[in-house]
């Protein structure tokens, strides 16, 4: 597998050597160099076009050619691209050598050959060019990716050793839209018996990116903070986690939002807002990165980014533009009462997220208040006629329903210490979006029953072990944690 890797990269990098200037280095004759260089650059960018048309569908040859086992698909493909570096290889010298005939054949030594080409100053100009080409393209290769996704089985090493930013182009696995704010919860009392907090990120669509980057998906984050030390420490948390923030915006008028949470004694939450208006709310049609949406698998949004103008509109938008584009789109309302004028005006939005999503989750009281079915396991199916091919009903610390067009059921979940259930239900709908990434809606339409009690299962262990901790963001747990905790008893 390394050997195939360390080829692959290898006959990637020669591919794109420009041909045109080193083979105006073997010939000073005009007319014979004009001929060199436009056959073999007329080879090269077809093969260069071949490869860029083949990365384009890497992910589905994998799973075309692996099936469950990803590794062997990842082979496979390899095994491909190192066929079509041949082929274009043997194409681009063996083909064309003839259009110069040398009067003899004479070995040329080693170094009358370097001392050549370092006096050609082309051939030099596109050997730096190429050089400085393959720093730049390292951390956004594809290639990279599925190595370190299915070689190492940790696609967030692929970060690390790329040389993250808050930007760059490549493929990612989830791009979310929605509420990035602090929250501020309970951490104790100080000698006076005085109740302190601690400052955490906070904001479901973020909380959902977090989950899938502790996993190794690669995510982009829309939204908007103030112009303020709470909006600095925002953006810092999403590059720390490996959250492309190139699409987060700054107000320079409305503040960072701010959210104080109460615990009661079991850990349950109750949330204070201060957002009248928050910086989350005032984001702007325009100011959405579109090639953040186009450049994702799957798009996520929640109903907080609904409750007010303009971001009610710049979500919809969103939203809408990544159903238009093939994504497979996920909603999660995360009602919060008190941030709505009304209840009429919450079922209204709610319900034109629930019309453009493919993935719904919801909490039991959500399913209940949508619907107005109390019972878990009906809910679902009134759900499911409005539009989803799956909906997802959380039930806290009890496990999770299901239901798609195939099959529905109930997975209990694991139990653990609990301190704060803050974020916990993010981390499920994060766990499971990065178990489903690279699915299409129909697939997730007919999933068998089987399939589809494993990955909730996973969203499960990681939802609980999130309220194991303080905090939604910093208490995620990661894959060798959530591997343990499902080879537990249930």
């Amino acid at each position: 597998m390394y050997v195939t890797y360390c080829l692959l990269v290898f006959g990637y990098t020669c591919v794109n050597i420009p041909y045109g200037a080193l083979c105006g280095a073997l010939t000073q004759n005009i007319e014979e160099r004009a001929q060199i260089n436009t056959s073999r650059s007329v080879c090269a960018m077809v093969a260069i076009n071949i490869i860029n048309i083949i990365n384009i569908i890497t992910l589905p040859l994998i799973a075309a050619f692996g099936g469950e086992n990803q590794a062997k698909g990842y082979l496979l493909v390899t095994v491909l691209y190192g066929a079509i570096f041949t082929a274009c290889h043997w194409f681009c010298f063996a083909k064309t050598k003839e259009i110069v005939a040398p009067a003899e054949k004479k070995s040329i030594p080693i170094g009358v050959q370097l001392k050549a080409a370092v006096q050609n100053r082309p051939y030099l100009i596109a050997l730096v060019g190429q050089l400085l080409f393959g720093l730049v393209h390292y951390r956004r290769s594809a290639n990279l990716m599925y190595y370190f996704k299915y070689v190492e089985g940790n696609e967030g090493l692929f970060t690390t050793r790329s040389w993250p930013s808050e930007g760059g182009s490549g493929m990612r696995d989830i791009t979310a839209i929605g509420e990035l704010l602090i929250d501020f919860t309970p951490s104790g009392k100080n000698e006076r018996g005085v109740q302190l907090f601690a400052e955490n990120p906070g904001g479901a669509p973020a909380n959902v990116l977090a989950m899938a980057a502790r996993l190794g998906g690669k995510t982009a984050f829309i939204g908007k903070v103030g112009r303020d030390a709470f909006g600095d420490f925002l953006r810092g948390v999403l590059v720390q986690n490996g959250i492309d923030s190139s699409g987060l915006a700054v107000d320079g008028a409305a503040p960072t939002t701010l959210a104080f949470v109460q615990l009661d004694e079991n850990g349950d939450r109750s949330f204070t807002f201060y957002r009248n208006p928050g910086a989350d709310q005032m984001l702007m049609e325009w100011e959405i990165k579109p090639e953040l949406i186009d450049n994702c698998q799957i798009f996520h949004f929640g109903s907080v980014s609904l409750t007010h103008e303009p971001s009610r509109s710049a979500t919809l938008y969103a939203a809408q533009y990544a159903k238009e584009q093939g994504k497979l789109v996920s909603f999660d309302p995360n009602y919060r009462a008190m941030l709505w004028d009304s209840e009429e005006e919450a079922l209204e939005q709610i319900k034109k997220g629930i019309a453009i999503a493919d993935v719904m989750k919801v909490s039991e009281e959500e399913a209940q208040l949508i619907t107005g079915d109390k019972d878990p396991a009906g809910a679902p199916q009134k759900l499911l006629s409005m539009g989803p091919a799956l909906v997802l009903v959380s039930l806290g610390g009890l496990g999770a329903y299901y239901r798609n067009h195939a099959c529905y059921g109930y997975v209990s979940s694991y139990q653990v210490n609990t301190v704060d259930t803050t974020g916990a239900g993010d981390a499920f709908v994060g766990a499971f979006l990065w178990k489903v990434c690279g699915m299409m809606k129909e697939e997730l339409k007919f999933m068998p029953d089987v399939e589809l009690r494993q990955v909730i299962s996973f969203a499960n262990a990681a939802g609980a072990l999130t309220t194991t901790g303080s905090g939604a963001i910093p208490a995620m747990p990661n894959m060798e944690q959530i591997r343990q905790c499902q080879s537990k008893e249930v």
